[in-house]
């Protein structure tokens, strides 16, 4: 990096793949999705469990937290990621900055600050194209799951319409689907149309995030897919019911777009 000159390096965080890579490698492999099983297993992902150990995945846990309980927002971890932000937005950034905010980021619960941080990103007004620049280097780099949905949440505050592809590709990814369903809705001027080619990418927990925020849709063809599949997905058929059959017949007033939390049945 050059001082004096505001411009993040392209220089890896560590030497394991990125979460793009992982989704780069599925595209080519198997299109835009629904990718196979082997998609799921992460460039982070634990080593194999102890024998009568449990273990849940994020996407699970996201899920079930955002739909059944309550989420306890994370005062001091969202203070210190805008404090990080807030130093590399307004100062010279350095790598070791960088790596500080994706170290920091994915010690983080991402659905745990996502809406505050969002807040606390519009209180404190920082340069707009560099915290969307901070959101890209870390949804880009990022090599652990939690630093990539930060990133996302940053693109979701201060993106536009040339996140599209990132927001989608990454989006396919069903651990990332919630994150990136939330940036599409706040960046896209056809949010519905980004919504609906996000949906079909996926089959699970992330096909519930992204039809969730089809309700309302007043797309004649997205309210016929949502009767006759959108509900349909690999979790319970019963999250998407009534949001497919109430806005396949008919346009309530839309909501839940573009929070994390809450957007669901409890």
């Amino acid at each position: 990096m050059n001082p004096g000159i505001w411009k993040l390096g392209d220089e890896p965080v560590d030497d394991c793949p990125t979460f793009l890579a992982h989704a780069l490698a599925m595209s080519l492999r198997h299109g835009p999705g629904p990718w196979p099983d082997e998609a799921r297993t992460l460039p982070d992902v634990p080593p194999p469990a102890a024998e009568g150990d449990l273990f849940v995945p994020g996407v699970v846990m996201d899920g079930l937290r955002s739909h059944h309980f309550d989420i306890a927002p994370d005062a001091f971890a969202v203070t210190e990621i805008a404090d990080l932000l807030d130093r590399l937005a307004l100062g010279v950034p350095t790598q070791d900055d960088l790596l500080r905010l994706h170290e920091r980021a994915s010690k983080m619960s991402a659905l745990d600050i996502a809406d505050d941080l969002v807040e606390q990103i519009r209180l404190r007004r920082p340069p707009r194209n560099r915290i969307r620049d901070l959101g890209r280097h870390l949804a880009e780099h990022g090599t652990r799951r939690d630093s990539v949905k930060i990133g996302l949440v940053l693109i979701g505050a201060c993106g536009d319409e040339r996140d599209r592809d990132l927001l989608l590709l990454l989006g396919s990814l069903e651990e990332l689907t919630l994150y990136a369903a939330v940036a599409l809705a706040n960046t896209q001027p056809d949010r519905q149309r980004a919504m609906y080619e996000l949906a079909r990418r996926v089959r699970g927990w992330g096909r519930i995030h992204a039809v969730e925020r089809l309700r309302g849709c007043d797309d004649p063809e997205i309210k016929a897919w949502l009767l006759r599949d959108g509900f349909r997905n690999e979790v319970m058929n019963e999250y998407l019911a009534h949001v497919a059959a109430t806005t396949g017949l008919w346009s309530p007033s839309s909501a839940g777009w573009t929070r994390f939390r809450g957007s669901g049945c409890h």
